[in-house]
């Protein structure tokens, strides 16, 4: 079972806030920036899980070790480890110069992925806790 309580509501609102933020800057070509942002999402996600199943994240943004850390605790994700591998080298690879530039189609590529892990998180705690509506506070 999850516990659902105000810091795991946090860590997904931040989440949904990171891809909320992708999508708003992709039409100014801030792409690098939104590949950066949809690897927050997933990141955020992971960890709100996590935290909802009673253990402290690593301080990593390698989502294998979150997906790692989940599975540890009972809450296997084998279809967010493709998603995880593509999002995690943009935590740093595109936050700093002399790496290149993302494309457009990178980005969108990178928030589909972020969809896809915040939709799996969503869903389990929707089967686990109960709950359908994370933004609200009990």
């Amino acid at each position: 079972m999850l516990a659902v309580d105000d810091e795991v509501r946090d860590w997904l609102r931040r989440a949904r806030d990171d891809r909320l933020a992708a999508g708003l800057v992709v039409p100014h070509g801030l792409f690098d920036l939104a590949c950066w942002l949809s690897q927050q999402c997933a990141e955020k996600a992971l960890k709100g899980l996590l935290v909802a199943a009673g253990v402290r994240p690593e301080k990593t943004h390698a989502l294998d070790v979150t997906l790692r850390q989940l599975a540890e605790a009972g809450i296997v994700l084998p279809t967010l480890a493709m998603p995880a591998a593509k999002l995690t080298p943009l935590a740093v690879a595109v936050r700093y110069p002399g790496i290149g530039h993302m494309t457009e189609l990178a980005a969108l590529s990178a928030m589909s992925e972020a969809d896809v892990v915040l939709v799996e998180v969503e869903q389990q705690f929707r089967l686990r806790a109960g709950v359908a509506d994370l933004t609200q506070a009990k």
